[in-house]
């Protein structure tokens, strides 16, 4: 029972790591609380349970084809867990055949399962970073500096990072923020100022998180 468990965390865990890859290319500082969502859970859980089977019903001194492939004849019930629990995404993404250009097999319907799991945690970080971006809004307006500090903040993610496509997209985007600062005062209940903050509140949170807002909280 024990090996069950471990090539069920482990498959599980690799299935975590996927789709944080996959999301992370686009939304790099969603809080890792956000992939509590349920549709990420279940995908979890059914790789996971996968695994565990494939490790129950296979025999490390057995002859076949799936045997060798499953356990490497692997004689430590724990290594042989954890080699079963690491080698079920690929196995679970393997094709099968092609039905109009589409992949059909476990890669379809892993593909399908992990993309409504992204689509979750995308749906639930909007919806917080909206929150989160207009609750900090208000506080904004009274320091002088922020605009200033923040733009220095993104700036030193983007010198720092190692893609230089991303480093090249966020140094386009403040580009256009500081051309469109308004002209005169900060005003609170100016549109043109308003429009300006909010551009670079949010902006902040998705590419510094939400770290150096706190103090606006």
């Amino acid at each position: 029972m024990a090996g069950c468990a471990i090539a069920l965390l482990v498959a599980a865990a690799a299935i975590y790591v996927d789709c944080y890859q996959r999301l992370s290319k686009l939304y790099p500082n969603v809080p890792t609380q956000f992939f509590t969502s349920l549709p990420l859970l279940f995908l979890a859980l059914i790789c996971g349970l996968t695994a565990a089977a494939a490790f129950y019903f296979t025999d490390p001194k057995g002859t076949g084809y799936i045997d060798k492939l499953l356990s490497l004849n692997i004689d430590n019930n724990y290594a042989r867990a954890f080699y079963v629990g690491a080698l079920i995404l690929v196995l679970i993404r393997s094709k099968l055949f092609q039905l109009q250009g589409a992949d059909i097999g476990g890669e379809f319907f892993y593909n399908l399962g992990s993309q409504k799991a992204i689509n979750s945690i995308v749906l639930r970080w909007i919806e917080w970073s909206n929150a989160f971006v207009e609750q900090v809004l208000p506080k904004t307006y009274v320091d002088p500096n922020f605009d200033v500090s923040m733009l220095g903040f993104m700036k030193a993610i983007a010198a720092a990072a190692a893609d230089p496509k991303y480093r090249s997209d966020i140094e386009s985007q403040i580009q256009q923020i500081e051309h469109s600062k308004p002209a005169g005062p900060v005003a609170a209940t100016d549109p043109n100022w308003q429009r300006y903050y909010r551009t670079i509140t949010r902006m902040t949170l998705e590419v510094c998180g939400s770290r150096p807002l706190k103090r606006y909280l």
